[in-house]
C-alpha cells in the first residue's frame, strides 16, 4: 500500500482544515506559480468592454460530414436500456467509463457506480477493471500508477447546510486509499465536488472547503508518487470569501488548464489559467459566461457583451495574452476539444466543428445524415478526425457511435 503524504499550508479533512508541517525534501515536486492579479494589482480588460475588441461575425466553413458507425459498448458492458455509459476519461486509444443504473449522462452522477472499466475504443474490449467504494458517485476519474484516480461524493447526499463530503481516492489491484477529503458547499448535483483531470503525467483537481458559515478555502492541488508515498500538494489556495469557486468541473487541454473563481463582492469571474509550475494567464469577466473549453493554445468561452447584439465566442491566447472574438449571435454549449480545434453546439443541437485563426474564429456545421442531425447528444473526440457520439433518444435511450470526421 503506497503512504498518502500532504504538502500544503493546509490539509483538508472531513471536519475542516489543519495546519500541517511542510516536507521540505519534496517541495520541488511541483513549483508554484503567482498571481499577476493579487501581485501587481492588475485588473484585465473585460469582454464587455467592447470598444477595445474586434468583434466580428464568425465564418461560415461550410459543411463537414461524418459517418457515424455502432459501437458495440453496449453489449460489452451488458447494458439494459435502463443503464447508460459515464464517460470520465478518453484518449485515442482507451476511456474509462461507468456503468450507471437509471442514471442519464447530462443529468450528472445520479446513481452509485460499483465499477470502473479500462475499454480499449479500438478493439471494443474491456481490458481492465476496478471496483470503488460502495455506495459512492464517482464524478471524475484518470488513469494514474497503476490504477485509477476518481473523486466521489457519498450516496446519501446531505443537503443540510454544513455542506457535502468530498473524497479523492486511489484504486489499483491491491488496494484503495482516499487521497484527499474535505466538506464542499451543498448542491443538489454536487458542483463543488471535485474533478481530477491531467496535466502531464500528473493529476491536478480544483478544490473547496468549508465548516459553517465562518471558514472557507479553496484551490487547486496536484498528486504525485514520491518514493512510493503518493503526496499530494496545494499549487494555489485561497482563504477566506474575497473568493469562491465557481464550479469544481475545471478545463484542461492536457497540459495547460483553467479554473473560474466567483468575486463575491463584484459581479465578475476571474478566470486562472495556468500549468503546473506557474500561472500563464487571467481573464476577469463579466457575468454573462456560458460554456467553455480549452485547445491547445486557446482558452475559449462564450459571454454576451450586452450590447444588445448577442453572444459572442472569445478565444484567449493564454501564451501571447491576446484575444480572438467573433460575433455568434446565439449560445453555443458542450465544447469538446480535438486538440487544435473543438466541437461544439447550438441551442437545436446542430454540431459545429471550431477552427480558431488570429484573424477570427470558423464554424463548419457538421452534418451526420437525416437520422442523427439534431439528436441531443454528447462528443468525445479521439483525435482530429476521430470521435465517440453517445445520442440521447426521445424514448430514454441511448445509443453509442465511432465517427470518423470527412474533410
Amino acid at each position: 500500500m503506497k503512504r498518502i503524504v500532504s504538502i500544503c499550508f493546509f490539509i483538508c479533512t472531513m471536519a475542516g482544515i489543519s495546519a500541517c508541517t511542510e516536507n521540505r525534501e519534496n517541495t520541488e515536486i511541483f513549483s508554484n506559480g503567482k498571481s499577476r492579479i493579487e501581485n501587481e494589482s492588475q485588473t484585465p480588460e473585460t469582454v464587455a468592454d467592447t470598444e477595445r475588441l474586434r468583434i466580428e461575425s464568425y465564418e461560415n466553413g461550410g459543411i463537414l460530414t461524418v459517418k457515424p458507425e455502432p459501437n458495440g459498448i453496449k453489449d460489452v458492458l451488458e447494458l439494459t436500456d435502463e443503464n447508460t455509459v459515464d464517460f470520465y476519461y478518453w484518449s485515442d486509444e482507451i476511456a474509462i467509463v461507468g456503468k450507471g443504473e437509471d442514471n442519464h449522462t447530462y443529468y450528472g452522477p445520479v446513481s452509485e457506480t460499483k465499477t470502473l472499466y479500462f475499454y480499449d475504443l479500438s478493439r471494443g474490449e474491456i481490458i481492465d477493471q476496478f471496483n470503488t467504494i460502495e455506495g459512492v458517485f464517482v464524478f471524475s476519474a484518470v488513469p494514474w500508477e497503476d490504477g485509477i484516480l476518481y473523486t466521489t461524493m457519498p450516496e446519501n447526499m446531505d443537503y443540510s447546510d454544513t455542506g457535502q463530503q468530498w473524497q479523492v481516492v486511489y484504486v489499483d489491484h491491491e488496494s484503495q486509499q482516499i487521497v484527499d477529503s474535505g466538506m464542499c458547499r451543498t448542491t443538489p448535483m454536487g458542483r463543488y465536488i471535485p474533478w481530477v483531470k491531467m496535466s502531464g503525467e500528473t493529476p491536478v483537481y480544483v478544490y473547496e472547503n468549508v465548516e459553517g458559515d465562518t471558514q472557507y478555502s479553496c484551490g487547486l492541488k496536484g498528486i504525485a508518487l514520491y518514493k512510493d508515498e503518493i503526496i499530494v500538494h496545494s499549487l494555489d489556495i485561497y482563504e477566506g470569501t474575497d473568493k469562491k469557486l465557481m464550479d469544481s468541473n475545471f478545463r484542461s487541454n492536457g497540459d495547460e488548464f483553467c479554473y473560474a473563481l466567483e468575486l463575491p463582492e463584484t459581479t465578475q469571474i476571474l478566470y486562472v489559467v495556468r500549468n503546473l509550475k506557474e500561472v500563464l494567464g487571467e481573464l476577469l469577466v463579466d457575468p454573462y459566461i456560458g460554456h467553455c473549453e480549452m485547445t491547445d493554445n486557446y482558452f475559449i468561452y462564450v459571454n454576451d457583451p450586452q450590447d444588445g447584439k448577442g453572444w459572442c465566442m472569445v478565444a484567449y491566447d493564454f501564451e501571447n495574452d491576446t484575444r480572438v472574438v467573433s460575433r455568434t449571435g446565439k449560445q453555443m454549449y458542450r465544447f469538446r476539444s480535438t486538440g487544435e480545434h473543438f466541437f461544439c453546439v447550438d441551442d437545436y443541437f446542430n454540431l459545429f466543428y471550431g477552427t480558431i485563426t488570429s484573424e477570427g474564429i470558423t464554424l463548419q456545421t457538421v452534418d451526420m445524415g437525416e437520422e442523427f442531425n439534431n439528436e441531443p447528444l454528447f462528443c468525445y473526440p479521439l483525435n482530429e478526425k476521430e470521435m465517440f457520439i453517445v445520442f440521447m433518444h426521445d424514448d430514454g435511450t441511448d445509443s453509442y457511435w465511432n465517427c470518423q470526421i470527412q474533410f
